[in-house]
């Protein structure tokens, strides 16, 4: 052979054997240092953005698959023989859902190398912050680090909220709006959620349908419930993950029958109590702001666990 053409077989080769020996040192240490480095360049991998979709389904608790009505829907209030049944309507004037944003911390994968944990005090202070469990929230990471970021998705006003577009998934039909989708998400595990709502109105009919029914007007009332400026912090009811280059639906479910239960824990009977009120005109729409003594019965119930906000995309 040339000397030439071995000497190009054999230059890759010698820059290599440089490149290593100038990188990883002494033998002893070279094991420690090619972890660093492997964790490094499999973090870089990670970061890699990929798409999260946040997406708000709304319904009730009818399961509406045959007339894809959500507006309208049956809730009883009370039992034994005090136990009356109420149809509840949802007009769509003045009806309207607006949601501020939605907010999302992500968590890297789950570590693949557990091994690369037992190092010296110093070493393991460049990879300690990717020691984490997948649903708890990094606070020991640079600022400037893709995973100690919020990723915001800006929301905007549902008008009317309550109007069936979709089969849904096993929950009949809903009203599906996507938000803005994140297109910076890291690869990883969604570690915390957060809905801010700017304001949310329903205007509500409700009328007494027990067999026999009241009188007019004595079996309708006329409700206008308002939220402002409502925030609630969602954490994994189960493992989301964001992956390089995919797209990940995240679902928010709103069930808004469930505003309307009764609180059994307070001896509450939220339907009957209201019809039952004799000191206003039974025509007149009932105002049901933070100053109405009825508010906190509608405010307990929203911030109930998994009862009006819920982590749809555990439940599929």
């Amino acid at each position: 052979m040339p000397t030439k053409k071995r000497l190009k077989l054999i230059r890759p080769f010698w820059y290599l054997t440089l490149l290593v020996s100038c990188t990883f040192g002494s033998v002893g240490n070279s094991l420690e240092e090619e972890a660093i480095i492997l964790e490094n360049f499999i973090r870089l991998v990670r970061e890699v953005p990929g798409t999260f979709q946040p997406i708000i389904h709304s319904y009730d608790d009818q399961n509406d698959q045959v007339d894809d009505d959500l507006s309208t829907f049956n809730l009883s209030s009370g039992s034994g023989g005090a136990q009356r049944t109420y149809s509840i309507e949802i007009l769509q004037t003045n009806s309207f859902l607006d949601i501020e944003r939605m907010d999302f911390r992500f968590n890297p994968p789950d570590k693949p190398f557990g091994s690369l944990n037992a190092r010296t005090q110093d070493q393991s202070a460049q990879v300690g912050s990717r020691t984490h469990t997948p649903f708890t929230i990094p606070l020991d990471l640079p600022p400037n680090d893709p995973y100690a970021q919020v990723y915001s998705a800006p929301g905007f006003r549902i008008n009317p909220f309550m109007i069936g577009n979709s089969p849904g998934s096993g929950l009949g039909t809903v009203a599906r709006n996507p938000l803005p989708a994140l297109r910076d998400a890291p690869q990883g595990i969604l570690a915390q959620s957060r809905v801010i709502i700017r304001r949310w109105d329903l205007n509500v009919r409700i009328t007494d349908i027990t067999d026999p029914p009241p009188v007019p007007p004595d079996n309708t009332r006329n409700l206008r419930i308002s939220f402002r400026d409502y925030e609630e912090t969602l954490l994994p009811r189960c493992k989301t993950e964001v992956l390089r280059g995919q797209s990940t639906e995240w679902v928010l479910g709103l069930n808004y029958s469930r505003l309307f239960r009764d609180i059994p824990a307070q001896g509450v009977q939220v339907l009957n109590t209201i019809f039952n009120d004799t000191s206003g005109n039974p025509t007149q729409t009932i105002q049901i702001t933070d100053i109405s003594p009825y508010y906190s019965w509608f405010f307990t119930n929203l911030e109930a666990d998994d009862a009006v906000l819920i982590q749809e995309s555990c439940l599929l």
